[in-house]
């Protein structure tokens, strides 16, 4: 075996570096090839003056809803929409109040006042059957959040604060700070509860068609609202918001904030992109000449013309804007290495419909708008396993469309039921016919108890329709009790009234199905504050199903 290598006579590596060209015509050729000579002599941008007008959101409401105060500094809006109306019984919010009054008393230096509190506000046995889950946690330990805002209300009131520190055993010298701790105990948890005791909020999820809706606006420009229509949870962004204008004149005094900007453009780089300079090795993370295109794939060769050919021709800079706002640029002028001032006009203003980021009118929808929505996104968010989960599928040999719940919450305990687990759990023995027995007539098959069917319900006289939940008959673990419907559990299908069904439209519940699903969500925001609640989301489901629903059939012991 024989091996060839070059010997080296030198160390030095200039001449294999010094790209001696022989014949600069070839070059000169090249350049008349690629179309360099049809180049304009165009200066390089030097600074650039940016003017805008920024309007900051400060009042949101639900879809046909009141409009509310709204601080973007202070809240993210996606809690705000998102933010389920708990019920009065809600121990997950009694038992956040009791835990944020013993950490309020830490910090007044009072943390042996604690005791008192638990006995006359602690959590009472309100069930027969011995507490579990949260409740038997916290049970003895914290106070009652319900039972604790009655009493601080009068501990913070001149006229009763004696009476409640003697009822309680305090001190003449803890009756101040306890008076101060419960005044930020109150304002936080008035906003959250209702005068009767029940827990505040208004839902911005739209039962009929399973998304959010909402809106925000500025009160420096009535005239223009922010609509997210069909926003189906998860990450709250610009893209979610669609513009909508209104016949509104702003207030008096209102002014939007002026944004002035004096900033060195900088060119645009993006991995791959071609280099300038002749020795410079490419990134080779990414190869457009390797793209797998065809001739009728106008989208993949527009970005490989953009990255192979114009991707030097763009420029970067930065602009600070205030968080929740809409942007709309006045004044946008370059300076150039030569002096030279030019006005840069928007794209749009000669290709209308072309534009990045930019919010759709509903008005106009194939123009382009010229406002931009910096939204209040969430940096990050900690999500828990889901609390509860609704599948919606189609079952075409029963003809119904079924809403299965797969996990609900028990609202005293807070622990996540798995329904099929407890369906087995429950369910009876089958009744086995003998193998020489005769067929039995079975007038309906069984169904899991969790499943509930939507049935089609025709609207009016015309073609539309829509699914109604029909809870099913079942018999209870007693033989003398006449068959009842048995409703769903879930925050998704629980609400079930005679005079207030439950109905979704058709096209909610497509062939590949939908998925529901309740978690909770806990966020910091940009001012360092946690939030928590509790959000929906609506994915795509796993495809159709089959409940195994029949009626009028024989049972034999025949396979």
């Amino acid at each position: 075996m024989q091996r060839f290598e070059t010997i080296p006579r030198d160390d030095d590596v200039e001449d294999a570096v010094a790209f001696r060209v022989h014949d600069p015509l070839w070059l000169l050729s090249r350049q008349w090839q690629l179309g360099e000579f049809r180049g304009q002599d165009a200066a390089s941008p030097v600074f650039a003056d940016v003017r805008a007008e920024s309007h900051v959101l400060d009042s949101w409401r639900a879809d046909d809803d009141t409009w509310r105060p709204y601080d973007p500094r202070t809240q993210p809006l996606e809690e705000l929409v998102e933010a389920e109306p708990a019920p009065a019984a809600d121990h997950e919010l009694r038992v956040d109040g009791g835990v944020r009054w013993l950490t309020q008393l830490a910090s007044a230096g009072l943390p042996e006042t604690a005791e008192a509190f638990v006995t006359h506000c602690g959590f009472s046995d309100e069930r027969a059957q011995p507490a579990t889950g949260l409740l038997a946690l916290v049970h003895g330990r914290i106070a009652d959040g319900l039972r604790l805002a009655p009493l601080l209300d009068r501990l913070n009131t001149p006229a009763e604060s004696a009476a409640v520190a003697e009822e309680l055993g305090l001190s003449e010298a803890a009756r101040v700070p306890l008076s101060q701790a419960a005044d930020q105990w109150l304002r936080w948890w008035r906003p959250r509860v209702t005068a009767s005791g029940a827990m505040a909020g208004d839902t911005a999820w739209d039962e009929h068609h399973l998304e959010y809706r909402c809106a925000a606006r500025s009160s420096t420009l009535p005239s223009h609202e922010v609509h997210a229509t069909a926003w189906t949870g998860g990450r709250l962004d610009w893209w979610a918001f669609d513009r909508v204008a209104v016949n509104a004149a702003p207030p008096p005094g209102g002014r939007p904030m002026a944004v002035t900007a004096r900033n060195v453009p900088a060119p645009a780089r993006f991995p791959g992109m071609p280099t300038p300079r002749l020795w410079e090795m490419e990134d080779a993370r990414i190869d457009f000449g390797a793209i797998d295109t065809t001739a009728l794939d106008l989208g993949r060769l527009l970005m490989i013309t953009f990255g192979t050919v114009y991707g030097n021709d763009w420029y970067t800079l930065p602009l600070r804007l205030p968080v929740a706002s809409l942007t709309r640029l006045t004044d946008f002028t370059v300076t150039d290495v030569f002096s030279r001032r030019h006005a840069v006009e928007r794209a749009a203003t000669n290709d209308s419909g072309w534009e990045l980021f930019g919010l759709t009118d509903t008005a106009a929808p194939d123009t382009t708008d010229p406002w931009f929505f910096l939204a209040p996104v969430l940096p990050q968010a900690l999500e828990s396993p889901p609390v509860e989960a609704v599948l919606l599928l189609r079952d075409e040999m029963a003809n119904l469309a079924w809403a299965v719940e797969q996990n609900v919450q028990d609202d005293e305990t807070g622990e996540v039921i798995d329904c099929y687990d407890r369906w087995t759990a429950a369910r009876p023995e089958p009744d086995l016919l003998p193998p020489d027995a005769a067929p039995r007539y079975r007038v309906d098959s069984e169904v899991p108890s969790y499943w509930f069917p939507l049935a089609p319900v025709r609207i009016g006289a015309g073609a539309a329709v829509r699914l109604q939940l029909t809870p099913l008959a079942r018999y209870s673990a007693s033989p003398e009790a006449a068959p009842a419907p048995q409703l769903p559990e879930g925050r998704f299908l629980g609400h079930v009234e005679a005079d207030r069904p439950v109905w979704v439209y058709e096209e909610e519940v497509p062939r590949s199905g939908a998925s529901l699903t309740r978690t909770r969500q806990r966020a910091r925001w940009h001012d360092g504050t946690i939030h928590t609640w509790t959000g929906r989301h609506k994915t795509n489901g796993t495809g159709e199903g089959a409940s195994g629903l029949r009626f009028d059939f024989l049972e034999s012991t025949l396979p």
